[in-house]
């Protein structure tokens, strides 16, 4: 132990004796390290850490997209949603989707919140259970009902001082009046933390045709059901509908998007590609350390030399 710290004393010193030599290996290796956190942290985000949703390796966007434009992705109408949810063999759950705004009206200043209005299997898809409260059942999934919502973990504590009794209260939404059924678990918001408000879609077909589309699709896989052979059976269900209805988008295809793709995109190789140019950047900045070191040893060669002979 004292010889270590005899060692230590000895390192301390001889860095501030030399303190333009320091603060270049430093600088070097601190450069090299903090790029590699930085991306790996990006990595792990995106690439490497699972999402919170359980098995979220089963949740699928279904999109409407384009035979001349594979990179196409649309929404689709009710008509379709419900073609879809009724004649699918691969969804354990299916809900429709639409994304809005919401402005939250209290005593203090309105707040503008980004919601999701869904179709009642929506909790299904996601597979959460809210904190407090439940998910809107289908019986309030329809127009006219009165209307429920279910908050975010940070709505409840910002808004509402983490109320324990928030359930069942009144609060305002684009000056409705909207009752909370629920609370979010932190950190477990749909599509991304900055959706706040989820209420019922209350869907009334009948006002649409074919052609008007609004709606992005959820859906969790059947256990052992692949993307392909989802995508395989919405597109045979879409070709159904296109014979049925002559008319309706000839040029129109069906996209089933894994939820991270959609999330993050195709970002796996690219992120992959920086993490490992970085490391090379941190080996380069390592070598340049080690040879700053070893020049700076040799000149030093005599010293050495005498202390050896001297024992020291």
């Amino acid at each position: 132990m004292h010889s270590m710290i005899q060692d230590l004393r000895y390192g301390i010193r001889s860095l501030l004796k030399h303190p333009g030599f320091s603060a270049v290996a430093v600088i070097t290796l601190a450069l090299g390290i903090g790029a590699n956190t930085a991306i790996f942290s990006v990595v792990n985000a995106v690439s490497l850490r699972p999402l919170s949703y359980p098995h979220a390796d089963r949740i699928v966007y279904v999109l409407e997209g384009r035979l001349s434009d594979p990179k196409f992705e649309g929404s689709y109408s009710p008509q379709n949603f419900i073609d879809m949810r009724s004649r699918n063999h691969s969804f354990d759950s299916y809900a429709a989707v639409n994304f809005v705004s919401f402005t939250l009206t209290s005593d203090r200043q309105p707040e503008a919140l980004n919601g999701v209005l869904a179709s009642a299997d929506f909790g299904r898809v996601i597979g959460v259970t809210p904190a407090l409260g439940r998910w809107f059942t289908t019986e309030e999934d329809v127009a006219g009902k009165e209307h429920v919502a279910v908050i975010s973990d940070g709505l409840w504590k910002r808004g509402f001082g983490a109320d324990p009794q928030i359930v069942g209260k009144s609060i305002q939404l684009n000056l409705e009046p909207y009752t909370v059924i629920g609370v979010m678990p932190p950190d477990d918001n749909f599509p991304s933390a900055n959706y706040e408000v989820w209420a019922p879609l209350a869907l009334e077909s009948s006002r649409y045709d074919r052609g008007h589309g609004f709606l992005q699709g959820v859906a969790r896989l059947k256990p052992h059901v692949t993307v392909e052979q989802t995508r395989v059976d919405l597109q045979n269900i879409e070709e159904q509908i296109k014979t049925e209805s002559p008319s309706w988008g000839r040029d129109l295809t069906v996209r089933v998007v894994p939820l991270r793709e959609h999330l993050f995109g195709d970002l796996d190789r690219p992120l992959m590609i920086l993490l490992g140019a970085v490391a090379v950047v941190l080996l380069v900045a390592c070598v340049n350390v080690a040879n700053l070191m070893f020049g700076r040893a040799t000149t030093r060669w005599k010293e050495m030399a005498l202390r050896s002979a001297l024992g020291a």
